[in-house]
């Protein structure tokens, strides 16, 4: 999911200051949507002392 401060629904406060709009973005790493009604798609579960991890690689460009 990604999320801007585009219009922001209240008003928060930086260093004192009303943010501005479009002050940043958020990327937010979720697991795939529905995956609970889809076992055959694998599960979310981490059991006790089970460790999961996941690397998300993101590449921006001007040109």
């Amino acid at each position: 999911m990604i999320y801007t401060a585009t219009n922001p629904e209240i008003e928060s406060m930086i260093n004192g200051r009303p943010m501005s709009k479009n002050r940043g973005i958020a990327i937010e790493f979720q697991e795939i949507p529905d995956l609970v009604h889809h076992p055959e798609w694998g599960t979310i579960e981490l059991k006790a002392g089970q460790k999961k991890k996941f690397i998300s690689t993101y590449t921006f460009s001007t040109s």
